[in-house]
């Protein structure tokens, strides 16, 4: 029997294949070189000698099933921010988490705190 871990991982293998026939791997390798050096925005937000607060975002999950049917992940996003969160975890897996890329991206432009 496979754990929900496999499953997950064999779920992303899939879609980076799928990935793969739309854009090439070179692709991707070249607009990551061209991203910024050094700019570990996440990582540094938790440097501190201090308790670091990760704020998840997520629509369902694989143990809970749907947690939030209606997913306002901005407002959640930006709650967050304004109560001390030092940092945002965004789920995009889709099969288990429901989650998209487009929350990231949307929430990466939406607050001032990484993701």
């Amino acid at each position: 029997m496979e754990t929900i871990l496999e499953t997950l991982a064999a779920a992303a293998r899939e879609r980076t294949e799928k990935a793969k026939q739309y854009r090439s791997l070179d692709s991707v390798r070249r607009d990551a070189e061209l991203l910024p050096k050094g700019d570990f925005r996440f990582e540094n937000a938790l440097r501190t000698d201090d308790i670091a607060f990760i704020c998840e975002c997520k629509k369902a999950s694989p143990s809970k099933g749907l947690i939030a049917p209606e997913f306002p992940y901005l407002q959640i996003a930006k709650e967050y921010e304004a109560a001390g969160a030092d940092c945002i975890s965004v789920l995009t897996e889709p099969t288990r988490f429901l989650g998209d890329d487009r929350y990231l991206a949307e929430i990466a432009a939406a607050v001032k705190i990484p993701c």
